[in-house]
C-alpha cells in the first residue's frame, strides 16, 4: 500500500500593529477601491439626476458603515483603516446627500436615523472598545446592502422595477474591494473583517445580478379612441426611492 501524505499550505498571519508593509498595502488598496466605489453612484445622482431603484435605508447605512469602521480603526490604532474609512465616509455622505437632493426627501426620512446611528457608533466605541466596536461595524456592514437587495427582489416579484438610478460600477467595485478585505482579514486573523467582507462580496453580486436583469414595470394607459398602449409606469427621474 502506498501512503500519500497531504501537503498543507499555511498562510502567514500577522498582528495588525506588526503587519509587514505589503499587508498594509493590500488593506490600503482594498480601502482605496472602496473609496472609489462610492463615486460612480455620486456621479449618477448629481450628474444625471437618476435615483430610481435606490433604497433610502441602504444609503443611510452606506454612510454609517465607514463611520463604524473608522471608529473600529481608532480603537485598534490602525492608521490605514482610519485613513481609508475616513475617505469612504466622505463618499457615503455624498451619496446620501445626492439622494436627498434628487428625491427631495424630507428631513424626517433620513436625518434622525443618521444622527441616532452616529450617536450609537460613538457610544459603543468609547464605552465598549475594540470588541463591541468591531461587532457593530460588522452588523452595520452586513445590513447595508440588504434593503437594496430586498427592494430589487420586490421589484422582481411584482413584475419589474426601474433600477436606472443604481450604478453598476459602484457594486462591481464594492465586490472587488471586499474581496481584498477578505484576504486582509485572513492575514491579520481578524474574523470581523473576514466574515463581514465575505458576505458583502455575495451581497454586491446579488445587487448586480438583480439590477442588471430587472426591467421597468409596464402599465396600460388609455389612448385616443378607447384603445390601450403600454408604457413605462413612471419616468425614471420621477420614481422615489423606497426604504
Amino acid at each position: 500500500m502506498h501512503m500519500i501524505d497531504s501537503v498543507a499550505f499555511d498562510l502567514p498571519t500577522y498582528a495588525v500593529a506588526a503587519a509587514p508593509i505589503w499587508v498594509d498595502a493590500l488593506a490600503a488598496t482594498a480601502g482605496g477601491i472602496g473609496v472609489l466605489s462610492q463615486w460612480p453612484q455620486v456621479w449618477r445622482l448629481w450628474r444625471t439626476g437618476r435615483f430610481a431603484g435606490l433604497s433610502t435605508l441602504s444609503c443611510i447605512l452606506n454612510l454609517l458603515m465607514p463611520a463604524t469602521w473608522f471608529a473600529y480603526g481608532l480603537s485598534q490604532l490602525s492608521g490605514v483603516q482610519i485613513l481609508v474609512n475616513g475617505l469612504a465616509l466622505v463618499g457615503g455622505t455624498a451619496v446620501l446627500l445626492g439622494l436627498v437632493a434628487r428625491a427631495r426627501l424630507r428631513l424626517r426620512a433620513w436625518l434622525p436615523a443618521v444622527m441616532l446611528g452616529l450617536a450609537v457608533v460613538t457610544a459603543v466605541t468609547v464605552i465598549g472598545g475594540t470588541g463591541p466596536s468591531g461587532a457593530l461595524a460588522s452588523t452595520v456592514t452586513l445590513s447595508m446592502a440588504l434593503p437594496q437587495v430586498w427592494l430589487l427582489l420586490l421589484g422582481r416579484l411584482r413584475g419589474g422595477l426601474d433600477a436606472s438610478g443604481i450604478s453598476r460600477a459602484r457594486w462591481w467595485l464594492a465586490g472587488l474591494c471586499n474581496l481584498g478585505w477578505v484576504i486582509y482579514g485572513v492575514l491579520v486573523t481578524d474574523p470581523a473583517i473576514t466574515f463581514t467582507a465575505s458576505v458583502m462580496v455575495l451581497s454586491s453580486a446579488a445587487v448586480l445580478v438583480l439590477a442588471m436583469t430587472l426591467r421597468p414595470a409596464l402599465r396600460v394607459v388609455p389612448a385616443t379612441g378607447g384603445a390601450a398602449v403600454t408604457g413605462a409606469a413612471v419616468p425614471p427621474d420621477r420614481i422615489a426611492c423606497a426604504p
